[in-house]
């Protein structure tokens, strides 16, 4: 019974109380249906690059890291606010998944709540705003958002949406200092995620309906006071193309104008059939390249024509052109007129659009008559009950990598890029495998499968067949660093000329790779180029510091340039980090020996034989020392101890022989 009372206070909208009452329970009940997210780890498509592999987010917040967050850029986009609450997710959670999922699963309810506030502030209307807030906030499309910490900027960025739309509301009733707040929240919004660029136009619609304020203005009027929204759209439009642009993400498959345009209104009658129809959601629609004309054509008559008739009954069903217009213009940045990665659609771009036909659907269903409204509002529930079920059932395909691209291919028809991500997460060998090849065989011009099956073929010694598919996916994509690289190791492990100019390739498209210089720098070394070897080598432990392998090579390389004090500074550095490292120890012994510093030699071979007690050849140099030391009977055990692991060891004889002699006795018997 308390419930209940507290259910009819919730929906009785003539009080306040009632009203904030109500936004609790939709928030509450938005988190009970996406708190699952919680139990997810991260996603390895994106979540790397957001969130815990990088290293101005998964170090939290800090002075430097603000900065980045402005000045720096990443994953194609420009958008400091998103970056600055990851960071504050890591300062909060440190790298904990769950605290990252809840964050957006809170920032998804509170854009629910305020869908409802916005709306019943637009249109006065209560019921209507209510259902338009639960099919937002609850329906299945909303689960690639919420599910995907690294879609947190659209989440963020809806936010200042909502709050830009309800300042403008209050801006449109004379109250003037709404319109710096406005602009406020928009310029948050663009800092959150370029995508609200189309948020002046929508304002257009609004001052069209319902805020009427065509009646009280002129459109000039309208217009200039929007000049400065326009001039924040235009910098925001530069600065998101410009940062695509340098990534890379307008490139990666190249379409002509005609088949974008096709995909355009394919994908808005796409988007349309997945909200009436919320089947076979997954991570990753992949591009055909060319639609069907069977399915172009009725495509561009309904978008055209439902075009003109919301045009034509502008005056008549205003929500019908306000809703109508809403959807199309808003989905305009990302509906693939410029080209965004091989994608033909995704779930997360119809987060804000799909407001505009909530609009449409909820007040159409209004203008039912009255003796239908009981028959109404059970379809009402059922949808939204509908919703609830399918939304938990679709968030248990983000529970991990391996489910998600599975469940892609699935729903799929030739998901190439659901292939080979899933190759790179299974374990068993002849899967992977094939998951490369089936991803090849779907794309073949696809340069990032070619190389993913040319790396699994080179890992299995198959290296004849791993230079072919790396040259493909060179031809493909001529500017790829990892496929010179790998192209060259291949070459160098076949024996084959050709291998020093992809590995000096590599280098030049991508001189902050460690492992690159390294490798680039030992070539060149052995091939008797020891002055630029040893640069591109010093560039290497620059840029990985920790990395003994490294760090040791530089050492002894080094010394053997002639920079002996250098060198063992080097290799000093190697043990301190790791005392057991058998080859630095053995590398700084026989400078030691060089430089005639016997007792430093000795401390170090004597830690070989400590980790490596059957090291033979340690045994015998350790003898050298101490005989050179004068240390002659620990110099004798020494080499005893080396023919006793190692009988014929001629060097060990000769040298117990000639410390024996010294010491005067017979070397008859060793």
């Amino acid at each position: 019974m308390a419930l209940g009372k507290v259910i009819l206070m919730a929906f009785d909208f003539s009080k306040r109380r009632s009203i904030f009452l109500l936004s609790v329970l939709l928030f509450l009940l938005t988190v009970w249906v996406f708190l699952p997210c919680k139990e997810n780890g991260f996603n390895s498509f994106d979540d790397q690059a957001y969130v815990y592999g990088n290293s101005h987010v998964n170090t939290g917040l800090s002075w430097q890291n603000f900065l980045w967050a402005f000045y720096g850029q990443a994953s194609a986009n420009w958008h400091p606010l998103t970056w600055l609450s990851h960071q504050l997710d890591t300062q909060i959670y440190g790298l904990n998944p769950w605290g990252h999922h809840l964050t957006n699963v809170l920032l998804h309810a509170l854009n629910t709540v305020l869908v409802f506030l916005v709306f019943r502030k637009l249109t006065g209307l209560n019921w209507q705003s209510l259902i338009i807030a639960l099919l937002f906030g609850l329906h299945p499309l909303r689960v690639e958002p919420v599910a995907w910490i690294s879609e947190r900027k659209d989440l963020l960025s809806t936010l200042f949406w909502l709050l830009a739309i309800w300042t403008y509301a209050k801006f449109s009733e004379n109250l003037k200092p709404f319109y710096g707040l406005t602009l406020l929240f928009f310029m948050l919004g663009l800092l959150s995620k370029q995508m609200v660029v189309t948020l002046p136009f929508v304002f257009l619609l609004l001052d069209f309906w319902p805020l009427q304020r065509l009646n009280n203005s002129s459109v000039r009027r309208l217009i200039l006071e929007k000049i400065p929204f326009f001039a924040l759209t235009i910098a925001a439009s530069v600065i998101a193309y410009i940062a695509k642009h340098n990534a890379g993400a307008l490139q990666e498959i190249h379409l002509p104008l005609g088949d974008r345009i096709e995909n355009a209104f394919v994908s808005y009658v796409r988007y349309l059939g997945k909200f009436f129809w919320p089947e076979n959601l997954c991570l990753y629609y992949p591009h055909p390249g060319h639609w069907p004309m069977m399915l172009i054509l009725p495509s561009i008559l309904f978008v055209i024509g439902v075009s003109v008739l919301a045009w034509l009954k502008r005056k008549q069903i205003p929500y019908l052109f306000v809703g109508w217009f809403w959807y199309l213009g808003t989905l305009i940045p990302v509906i693939g007129l410029v080209q965004l990665h091989s994608l033909s659609m995704a779930d997360v771009y119809t987060y804000v659009p799909m407001m505009g036909i909530y609009v449409i659907l909820v007040l159409g269903l209004n203008q039912i008559p009255i003796r239908w409204h009981k028959e109404l509002f059970g379809v009402a529930l059922a949808a939204i009950v509908g919703c609830i079920v399918i939304t938990r059932h679709q968030l248990t395909y983000w529970k991990d990598d391996v489910t998600l691209w599975s469940h892609a291919i699935a729903v799929t028809k030739d998901n190439y890029v659901a292939h080979a991500n899933l190759g790179t997460l299974l374990t068993q060998p002849d899967l992977v495998l094939s998951e490369f090849q089936e991803a090849v065989r779907i794309k073949p011009d696809d340069a990032v499968a070619q190389r993913y099956l040319a790396n699994e073929l080179y890992n299995r010694g198959r290296l004849e067949e791993s230079i072919v598919h790396f040259q493909k996916s060179l031809e493909l994509d001529p500017a790829s660093s990892w496929t010179e690289f790998g192209l060259g190791m291949a070459l160098f492990k076949t024996g084959k000329d050709g291998y020093m100019v992809h590995f000096q390739k590599a280098v030049e498209l991508d001189p902050n790779d460690a492992g690159r210089q390294y490798i680039f720098g030992i070539g060149l070394y052995e091939r008797q180029q020891k002055a630029e070897g040893l640069a591109h080598l010093k560039k290497a432990v620059a840029l990985d510091p920790n990395n003994v392998i490294y760090q040791n090579a530089l050492g002894t390389m080094l010394v053997d340039f002639g920079q002996e004090d250098e060198g063992i500074v080097h290799l000093l550095q190697v043990i301190k980090k790791q005392p057991d490292n058998i080859d630095s120890r053995i590398n700084l012994a026989l400078i030691f020996i060089h430089k005639g510093q016997w007792t430093n030699a000795i401390i170090h071979l004597r830690k070989v034989i400590q980790y490596q007690p059957t090291n033979a050849a340690a045994q015998n140099d350790l003898g050298a020392a101490l005989l050179k030391n004068g240390q002659l009977d620990d110099a004798i055990i020494a080499f005893q101890k080396t023919l006793q692991l190692k009988p014929d060891y001629a060097d060990a004889q000769r040298n117990l022989r000639a410390a024996l002699k010294m010491k005067g006795q017979s070397t008859d018997k060793p």
